[in-house]
């Protein structure tokens, strides 16, 4: 019997310089260096006149941290940016051999990550960053190995692995909008609130709590696999079988607390040359938004199912030559829906259509690839006693190729509005 257990720790404390646009002090006063106009009443305001701004943006702005970079317009403030990353893992392995012909083994792995990134500026306006991101793997392995009388050997192992990886803002769980600015209609599910709801005004360092936050991915996998190895001749041939279960929680929508984009410079009187960070910030304040975003919160139950099978022969065709010869087949689902809540868009007869219990198709709306054959070949030929020159080619395949939640078509309408 053989044990082995091994923990490492890992702590990372850092800082990095980050600089930010943000409002002058007398530009939270409403003072500007041009006039601007009032899109909502058409009131034209004087350079220099202090402007009204709703109550929303003089408490955005008066949490702000002062510019702390004079003589400068465009990345007037510095800060230290903390960044933390506490990481523990361990591993148990226990290895036993029964007899000459078998012997098996069980390994435990647990790993935990608790990091945080600080925003580029502080406070309760303070700028977006993923903030609170914490990630636990654990998995769970065990195997067997039994060698048969006529040298043949099998090999069965098992696989059960857990992932709970997310993100969240700093102030997670705290005040709701409501609570904090006095505007309604927003979610008061504190697993989400806390904080600014994010604000873009174009020209500016994005404000708030950072648009895609939180967000996770929870995926839960089993995976069993069984290979027979055996020779015939001067063949040593290999074959097995694997499958991959995949089950995934995901909730991937944003922005679950809204996103307000100042970008239309309204506020620009006829005739004005264009002043992003002069017409934007005013139509910040006269609360005069060009674009405004919302997703509902959803958590997806995502579903994949993997199969591999694979036969290999390494053939000793004499003492010089010996070619590695081998097919694989796999075949890997379409991502489907534990309740069929997923959608698409058919252009033809411009509908969306809407994943039902049925074919594989019904309920992925992707249409599956049966056709994944990975045919292989290698050769190695002793020239000489001390060279040998070894080739091969193959094809494979690759099932995992997400971009964001670019793959996700639970995250598309009705089920996300």
């Amino acid at each position: 019997t053989f044990f082995f257990l091994d923990y490492e720790g890992f702590r990372e404390i850092q800082k990095n310089l980050v600089f930010s646009t943000i409002p002058t002090l007398e530009q939270r006063q409403g003072i500007l260096t041009a006039a601007v106009r009032d899109p909502l009443t058409g009131t034209t305001y004087a350079a220099g006149t202090a402007i009204p701004m709703t109550n929303f943006a003089r408490k955005v702005l008066n949490e702000l941290p002062a510019p702390n970079v004079p003589g400068v317009v465009n990345s007037n403030y510095r800060e230290l940016v903390p960044n933390r990353g506490y990481n523990d893992k361990f591993n148990i392995k226990l290895d036993h051999k029964f007899s000459d012909r078998l012997s098996v083994f069980t390994r435990v792995s647990h790993r935990k990550a608790n990091n945080f990134e600080g925003p580029n500026i502080p406070g309760p306006s303070g700028s977006n960053q993923n903030g609170i991101i914490n990630i636990l793997n654990q998995q769970l392995v065990g195997g067997a190995t039994y060698v048969f009388a006529n040298a043949s050997a099998l090999d069965v192992r098992l696989g059960i692995s857990r992932i709970e990886a997310g993100k969240k803002p700093p102030l997670t769980g705290g005040p709701s909008v409501r609570e904090l600015y006095g505007i309604t209609g927003l979610p008061e599910d504190r697993t989400i609130t806390g904080g600014l709801t994010t604000q873009t005004i174009n020209g500016y360092s994005q404000l708030g709590r950072q648009a895609t936050n939180p967000q996770f991915q929870n995926p839960f996998n089993v995976n069993p696999r069984v290979n027979y190895s055996f020779t015939l001749g001067k063949h040593s041939l290999k074959t097995g079988y694997e499958y991959l279960a995949v089950n995934t929680d995901v909730q991937d929508t944003n922005p679950l607390m809204g996103l307000d984009t100042y970008a239309g410079q309204f506020s620009r009187p006829a005739g004005a040359p264009a002043n992003a960070l002069l017409y934007n910030l005013a139509d910040f304040m006269f609360g005069a938004r060009s674009q405004y975003e919302f997703a509902d919160l959803l958590v997806v139950n995502l579903r994949r199912r993997l199969h591999y099978a694979y036969l290999q022969d390494d053939f000793k065709v004499n003492q010089k030559l010996t070619l590695n010869l081998g097919v694989r087949y796999e075949f890997a689902t379409p991502y489907y829906e534990a309740q069929n809540r997923q959608s698409n868009y058919d252009p033809k007869t411009n509908s969306i259509i809407r994943a039902k219990n049925g074919s594989l198709y019904d309920r992925a709306l992707v249409d599956p690839d049966y056709n994944n054959w990975a045919p292989r070949l290698g050769f190695a030929y002793n020239i000489l006693d001390k060279t040998v020159v070894r080739g091969g080619y193959g094809i494979g395949y690759v099932h995992f190729n997400r971009i964001g939640s670019a793959d996700v078509l639970a995250t598309n309408f009705p089920q996300i509005t």
